[in-house]
């Protein structure tokens, strides 16, 4: 199977880490989201990656399908069995995106220190919110004791989070220490550091710098 990607896209990185937690066999085609190619466009019903093209040639589109699709059929389910905990992990993957990704997409793009602090707050916000939810507890997914696919979403965040904590003296989780703690377990996974492309950061500060991000410095 074929993963259609862009490097720093944070819901590509989660369908790379479910692939590799799985140990799933697969190739990587990048595009370049600015030029999108024809044939692209004719996959990808939403014109968005990351896009999953099966041996078969179905196309699979959406992370969160993406990855309940190699869970369910790529060796010992991530998923918890139990209904109840199985829909607040599939609500943690929307938390994940409109509360985490977006903020962090706009931190990074933010051309004014003002702004700066506005989507700082609303991470922080967020992630406080995880905190409560992490007390006491290992893992996100399930009864907090086994890792699973609440914690395959949330990876990217964390992603950029160190990343920004490291290059740009943004520490967001100095006063969270269970989600700290968390966090770091996330990122110490092999599957992790696998679902980096080796042209992250320079891809990453790229981006930042052709928005005028005050983070890029410019």
């Amino acid at each position: 199977m074929k993963l259609v990607s862009f490097t720093v896209c944070p819901y590509v990185q989660r369908a790379v880490f479910a692939l590799e937690e799985k140990g799933a066999r697969y190739d990587v085609q990048y595009i370049d989201l600015d030029r999108k190619p024809e044939w692209f466009l004719a996959l990808s019903p939403r014109g968005k990656v990351p896009i999953l093209v099966l041996d078969d040639g179905v196309v699979l589109f959406e992370s969160q399908a993406i990855c309940e699709f190699l869970d369910e059929t790529l060796g010992e389910p991530l998923a918890s069995r139990d209904p109840s905990r199985r829909a607040r992990e599939r609500a943690w993957f929307a938390f994940s995106g409109e509360d985490l990704f977006v903020p962090l997409y706009q931190l990074e793009v933010a051309t004014t220190a003002e702004a700066v602090e506005t989507r700082r707050q609303a991470l922080t916000k967020a992630l406080t919110r995880l905190e409560r939810e992490m007390e006491g507890r290992t893992w996100l997914s399930g009864d907090g004791s086994a890792f699973g696919l609440a914690d395959v979403a949330m990876l990217p965040a964390f992603t950029r989070i160190a990343h920004h904590a490291e290059r740009d003296g943004l520490d967001v989780l100095a006063d969270l220490p269970a989600v700290g703690a968390w966090s770091a377990r996330l990122l110490a996974r092999p599957a992790a550091a696998r679902s980096i492309p080796a042209t992250w950061e320079r891809d990453l500060r790229a981006m930042m710098a052709r928005h005028g991000s005050v983070l890029a410095g410019c």
